[in-house]
């Protein structure tokens, strides 16, 4: 199931699928870029933040381990759930 993870520590479980490129980009605030997780998930992330741009979002930057830190609101879900 797909979730919105927000900067200010809010988790929205009822994201509605699949994930169509406007939602994915009204979620995140702007142009989007996937970070690939080693559990096969994706984490969709604002693309200006990958420059450190925007706030850090401590609980995405968790979940991402090594792909971190995560910058921003996102989304994660897994591939199947994009449109």
């Amino acid at each position: 199931m797909a979730q919105h993870i927000k900067v200010s520590g809010g988790i929205d479980q009822d994201i509605a699928t699949p994930l169509t490129l406007t939602a994915l980009q009204i979620a995140v605030g702007g142009f989007i870029h996937f970070v690939e997780l080693s559990s096969g998930d994706l984490m969709v992330v604002n693309e200006a933040s990958r420059d450190g741009l925007g706030f850090h979002n401590p609980t995405a930057s968790s979940l991402a381990g090594k792909a971190g830190p995560i910058y921003g609101d996102v989304i994660l879900c897994s591939p199947s759930e994009i449109a």
